[in-house]
């Protein structure tokens, strides 16, 4: 039986990179209602005076509007906030630094200026009232809060500690800024200062000194405990810096390790959290091969809830590309923000499934020249397999299913019409990797799919 599809449809995946006339990177992306919210930095050239520029982007990665900001201020660092975000940007000229509130359209909203020094080193967060920004004056971590209208409810400096200021988050009635120390030498020592909700009572923890430089760059809190995204590099490894997810308990104990590393430089620069416990990194890595254009490429990798990778993906254009933030998308993939080289610096979204792809399903082979099929979700929710149909003439559908032992576990037959069809068939199989077959009158057609559960 044919069932038209009427849910269950997957958001295009894409890469698309935003050309300008000068140099720009994206440090940050959010789904809106019609598409994705990015900010940027762009800048007439290497030398330029840096400022932001915001864009709305369409489903299949179409820039549809720009608004560049009226202040000159380098974005830095931004966080979803409401139903639009905040950006933390210098004015290196006025030693200032600004914090930009944006709606979805990524039109202002209010701007505060911080009173002060410029803010070295700024980390924000958000909660569906208020933001928290960390950063540094001058070696010491500044800390600071903002309510939904932009008004500082609290600012502190500690005049007593001195690091630099990575990430913050909050979790439970405890602000957790993470840091990083200078030691003696080469080595650096991760610090993680933890505050009340008004700043107070600090109390610095400082980690793994002695034996690594350690570079950390995202910091998570949930019941589980604390994830630190670090990257490391050690005097045994030739100086390559190495990819670790770690869980810290509450007392700060280490409970795991996982770990990315290659030939090369693997280097993590945000993660996110998912629904199953585990995270998804991205990052850039130089373990492949090297010319003087291609020097790295985009790395996405899930760590699961043991910290174990269970799948690690690279994109990558002609040029050096980095990610640099990753955000979650509904249908259960990703909004990947980055940069890659080409005459400049120029910015870089990719919308992936779930499983870090931006094609459709994995492997996808045809020698049909007579119809085409192809999967529309990825992956597959273990309910029903939505496939899209195109051909000249009325046919019937063989569709065979294979699982990785090669035994068949489904077979469906159905007729489909000339022109463009939407069918879905029963598809209740225990998640895993799936070879599907559809022949019809000599011609056949293979792609692989993955089920991971229902997506219902």
């Amino acid at each position: 039986m044919i069932i038209l599809l009427s849910c269950l449809v997957a958001l295009p995946c894409f890469s698309s990179v935003l050309d300008s006339d000068g140099a720009q990177r994206i440090l940050y992306s959010r789904q809106t209602d019609g598409g994705y919210l990015a900010h940027g930095s762009l800048s007439a050239g290497w030398n330029g005076t840096p400022h932001l520029v915001s864009y709305l982007v369409n489903q299949g990665g179409i820039i549809t509007s720009q608004i560049t900001s009226l202040f000159i201020g380098e974005p830095l660092c931004a966080t979803d906030f409401l139903n639009g975000s905040v950006v933390v940007c210098n004015s290196y000229g006025e030693n200032v630094s600004h914090i930009f509130c944006a709606d979805e359209s990524g039109s202002e909203e209010w701007i505060t200026q911080l009173s002060g020094d410029i803010l070295d080193n700024p980390a924000i967060r958000s909660s569906s009232s208020e933001v928290i920004v960390a950063g540094n004056d001058s070696d010491f971590p500044r800390v600071l809060m903002l309510d939904d209208l932009g008004n500082v409810l609290w600012d502190r400096t500690y005049p007593s500690i001195s690091f630099s200021v990575r990430d913050v988050c909050s979790f439970d009635d405890k602000i957790y800024v993470l840091g990083t120390a200078e030691e003696v030498g080469w080595q650096s020592s991760v610090c993680i200062l933890v505050l009340n909700t008004t700043g107070g009572t600090p109390e610095l923890h400082s980690l793994f000194s002695g034996a690594e430089r350690c570079s950390p760059e995202a910091i998570e809190v949930d019941s589980r405990g604390l994830f630190i995204l670090l990257n490391t590099m050690t005097s045994s490894n030739n100086m390559i810096y190495e990819t670790s997810l770690l869980k810290l308990s509450f007392a700060f104990e280490t409970l795991w390790t996982g770990s990315l590393s290659g030939p090369s430089w693997e280097r993590g620069a945000d993660m996110v959290p998912l629904a199953n416990g585990g995270f998804v990194v991205c990052g850039w890595t130089n373990s492949l091969p090297l010319s003087e254009s291609n020097r790295s490429d985009m790395i996405l990798s899930e760590f699961d809830e043991n910290g174990q990778v269970t799948w690690s993906r690279t994109h990558g254009t002609l040029s050096a590309d980095y990610g640099l933030s990753i955000s979650a998308v509904s249908d259960g993939g990703f909004i990947v923000s980055g940069c890659v080289t080409q005459q400049f610096y120029q910015g870089w979204l990719l919308k992936t499934d779930s499983l870090g792809m931006t094609e459709p399903q994995g492997v996808y082979n045809s020698q049909s020249i007579a119809f085409d099929v192809w999967p529309e979700v990825n992956p597959v929710g273990n309910a029903f397999l939505s496939l899209a149909v195109t051909t000249g003439v009325c046919r019937d559908l063989e569709i065979r299913v294979y699982d990785i032992t090669g035994r068949v576990v489904d077979r469906s037959l159905v007729s489909v019409s000339s022109g463009n069809n939407t069918v879905a068939i029963p598809f209740a199989l225990p998640e895993g990797v799936y070879l599907v077959r559809v022949q019809s009158e000599g011609d056949e057609l293979v792609f692989r799919t993955v089920v991971c559960g229902s997506l219902l």
